[in-house]
């Protein structure tokens, strides 16, 4: 028996960031993704669910769920510190704010 329905799940490095880790207490690298969820029909992608947004720690793995703003708002910091930023589907150099 096959399946006639799912879920499709595509995660998408934004940027590499150093911040606190809830689990470890770390301040070392965590990586941002944005997941994009697809419900599928018969094989096909059907209707896309919502996007969410996740951070990840390099040190312990532990990976939790974040708003979108406030992926705007790590986003923004990676920039500041001139850490390389993904925008559309190719990857560019963040430039050093004043």
């Amino acid at each position: 028996m096959f399946d006639i329905f799912g879920f499709q799940r595509k995660p998408q490095l934004f940027a590499t960031i150093r911040s606190m880790c809830a689990g470890c207490h770390d301040r070392g690298t965590q990586e941002l993704f944005s997941v994009r969820t697809r419900f599928r029909l018969l094989f096909v992608p059907a209707v896309p669910l919502p996007t969410t947004y996740r951070t990840a720690c390099s040190a312990c793995g532990t990976s939790s769920t974040v708003s979108a703003e406030k992926a705007d708002l790590l986003l923004a910091s990676a920039e500041r510190v001139g850490e390389p930023q993904m925008t559309g589907d190719r990857m560019t150099e963040g430039s050093v704010a004043a």
